[in-house]
């Protein structure tokens, strides 16, 4: 009898029987992979947010995300800026990257040493063997490798009593100038056409940030056009 009752005991209930066992299956493979996918995805977001690796190209340069993947882009470069589609295309090449707060500041007039780092962005191809030969241009300062390459390239060549003046702001025509310097364009007018923001106005105006895009991408195509 106590035989009995402790087989009894320990038989299994109609609902245990009727209880399936589960097996892992390739639904809960699938699961963990993509749990494991959103993680990996999320900290590489976060890492390129922070400027700390780049794991999509052209994204999260110097801890500023530049370019516009819907909601993270320079914020006072709106589609309906004439200068846009210039300065856009510029973030994507790094030639343009924004100041820190995410703002290019399209209308502010552009310095000499901001115009050198456009221009070292765009065109140079080789560093400079030396650094910058000005006196106003210290090895800290932040310009100093993109005046010094734009300079041994032949862009600029600063002022006769040594300065480069690089916080001054650059005029239209020193712009145009720089370009067909270091650029060996013959004609300047070949540099001004498709140039509407020029128009006739005083080419000794300083020319502004937005200004300066534009006129950096219309001849990065007149040197590459066949």
């Amino acid at each position: 009898m106590f035989h009995q009752e402790q087989m009894h005991s320990h038989s299994p209930s109609p609902e245990e029987k009727a209880k399936p066992h589960r097996q892992p299956g390739v639904r809960g493979w699938v699961g963990g992979l993509v749990l494991l996918l959103l993680l990996a995805g999320g900290t590489g977001v976060m890492l390129e947010l922070y400027g700390i690796t780049n794991v999509l190209s052209g994204f999260g340069r110097g801890g500023r995300p530049a370019l516009d993947f819907g909601f993270w882009h320079l914020k006072d470069v709106p589609d309906s800026l004439t200068a846009a589609p210039y300065i856009n295309a510029l973030v994507e090449q790094d030639v343009i990257s924004g100041y820190p707060s995410d703002e290019y500041l399209p209308q502010r007039p552009i310095s000499r040493a901001e115009f050198a780092a456009l221009v070292n962005g765009a065109f140079v191809q080789q560093e400079a063997t030396a650094p910058a030969d000005f006196e106003d241009v210290p090895t800290a300062f932040w310009g100093q490798p993109a005046i010094a390459n734009t300079t041994q390239a032949g862009f600029f060549k600063g002022y006769g009593d040594g300065t480069f003046r690089p916080n001054q702001p650059l005029t239209r025509a020193e712009a145009v100038t720089a370009l067909q310097q270091g650029l060996g364009i013959e004609d300047a007018s070949d540099i001004l056409k498709g140039q509407p923001q020029f128009g006739s106005a005083d080419s000794n105006q300083p020319l502004t940030r937005a200004e300066a895009a534009i006129l950096i991408y219309q001849t990065q195509t007149l040197v590459t056009s066949p």
